[in-house]
């Protein structure tokens, strides 16, 4: 049985689908943060602390649907090659992200109450890359290389803070298509 695809992983379409959803919640996001600053939609008239938190859990609920969008997606995969259960290393990596959510929300929920929004971006990259290069010891692809670009988008995004959204698109959108895309390329 070939381990690599035995794995849980976002190389390939896992990781081209996983980049567009995200791409395409990013632009959601924006959609309802420009209609709040300029007062031209119906997000505009919510109180800036409640929206804070709204994005704060319209987050949290994308991270979980996108953690189960991999798994199913691998589980389709997985099921057409005739694996029957999950590795240890794929178990793992899962218990890594679902923490990784766990611990986002609690620490996303701590920034919005404080009012320290502008670290939300840089706090979840950050954390994002933690864990890309903790499961790394687990993954049968070069993470390392796509944790240290998401860390490099967390520590751009805490210096320039203005910038913090476009470094949370490369990180979130664009990084995971390029990588899916190598690792298509690469069979």
């Amino acid at each position: 049985m070939n381990s690599r695809l035995h794995n849980l992983s976002l190389s390939g379409i896992t990781g081209i689908i996983a980049g567009l959803l995200g791409v395409g919640y990013l632009y959601l996001i924006n959609f309802l943060i420009d209609g709040h600053t300029t007062a031209s939609a119906g997000v505009s008239l919510l109180p800036l602390n409640f929206f804070h938190l709204l994005i704060t859990t319209l987050t949290i609920l994308a991270l979980f649907f996108l953690y189960f969008a991999i798994i199913i997606i691998n589980k389709k995969r997985r099921k057409k090659l005739n694996l029957n259960r999950w590795s240890i290393k794929a178990k793992r990596i899962r218990v890594l992200f679902f923490l990784q959510i766990l611990l986002f929300g609690i620490f996303a929920y701590y920034l919005v109450n404080n009012g320290k929004n502008s670290f939300l971006i840089p706090s979840f990259l950050t954390l994002l890359s933690v864990f890309i290069l903790w499961a790394n010891r687990y993954a049968n692809g070069n993470t390392i290389i796509l944790g240290s670009i998401v860390l490099f988008c967390g520590v751009f995004s805490l210096v320039l803070n203005d910038y913090s959204f476009l470094a949370w698109i490369i990180a979130c959108g664009i990084c995971p298509i390029l990588y899916g895309l190598y690792y298509l390329i690469k069979k």
